[in-house]
């Protein structure tokens, strides 16, 4: 079971909280996987799922999205990347307006990749 820490990118770079490294630290606590899932600002940017190691990233500092490819966690990017668009895609329109957040996670509690990761 993993814990996702969810960045955008500002021109190819994002930078890590102290907040962000504490909310994975404590997941880490609860017996998750810490990672994060960094998303670029161009169009066709793809998801880098990163996992986490302490002291490898640190707070306040901005990284350009090539260099946390590093860290990246190819085989969950794939397993992921076989069920989003109909997870997210598709569903996430269907979904109430209110608690939209809550209804997706139910829908994503349905496919393997989720139940796994």
């Amino acid at each position: 079971r993993i814990a996702l820490e969810v960045k955008t990118a500002q021109d190819q770079k994002v930078k890590v909280g102290e907040k962000d490294l504490d909310g994975l630290a404590s997941q880490v606590e609860a017996g998750l996987e810490p990672y994060f899932a960094f998303l670029g600002s161009q169009l066709l940017d793809e998801w880098i799922l990163a996992r986490y190691y302490r002291e490898e990233i640190k707070p306040d500092q901005a990284y350009h999205l090539t260099q946390l490819r590093a860290f990246r966690d190819r085989e969950l990017e794939d397993l992921i990347r076989e069920n989003f668009n109909e997870a997210v895609i598709e569903e996430c329109p269907r979904l109430p307006e209110t608690r939209r957040q809550a209804a997706l996670d139910q829908v994503l509690r349905t496919y393997p990749c989720v139940a796994t990761a």
